[in-house]
């Protein structure tokens, strides 16, 4: 009886063994590397004047992401604007025992959440002062910038800081990412990053 309750043991360590090792050698497949411009060749072309200069996206950024009550955002330009692969980082502010997170989305993410706001409230971002910092095909921009409800608002309803980063291919620059953050108690934006400066 003994022989055979050690039989069983054994038996059935072996199979586990034997799982355990056919998971642990299981074949996997490599993650797809890809240039993101060269494999999506359908992507949107952008006006040459909104990408031929660092303030020239910029500012085109600003334009695309602003929207009179009623209306939607150009999508087509602002997706033209980053590379395939680009996306919007939006930082969520730590709250009720909850820390710092993130968003991240694609344009067209941005564009429908956007959207869903502009249809019942305006939103116009406005560029303040722009700090660059640029190597090779690669560059930063932080960007003091402020938002208004209407053009015609004397005061905006919030200021902060964006950060972009940037990439110059074949003539012309691309949006790689942006991430931002507002302007609040403890948090005013640096005397620095109301000065243009190219470093």
């Amino acid at each position: 009886m003994y022989l055979l309750a050690l039989s069983v043991v054994i038996a059935s360590t072996g199979l586990s063994a034997m799982q355990s090792a056919d998971v642990a050698v299981a074949p996997t497949k490599p993650a797809v590397v890809s240039r993101e411009l060269q494999s999506h060749p359908e992507w949107p072309n952008a006006k040459p004047e909104d990408v031929k200069t660092i303030r020239a996206i910029v500012g085109a950024f600003f334009n695309a992401i602003s929207a009179p009550a009623g209306g939607t955002l150009d999508r087509e330009r602002l997706r033209a604007l980053f590379v395939p692969g680009g996306r919007i980082e939006i930082p969520q502010p730590a709250s009720k025992g909850t820390p710092t997170d993130v968003i991240f989305l694609t344009p067209d993410q941005y564009a429908d959440s956007s959207d869903s706001q502009t249809a019942k409230t305006g939103f116009f971002d406005h560029v303040l002062a722009i700090q660059v910092q640029h190597f090779g095909v690669i560059a930063h921009v932080f960007t003091s910038y402020e938002s208004r409800k209407s053009p015609s608002d004397p005061k905006p309803f919030v200021r902060g800081v964006k950060s972009i980063e940037l990439l110059n291919s074949a003539g012309r620059w691309y949006i790689v990412q942006v991430s931002w953050d507002r302007e609040g108690p403890g948090n005013a934006i640096p005397y620095r990053y109301l000065h243009d400066a190219d470093l």
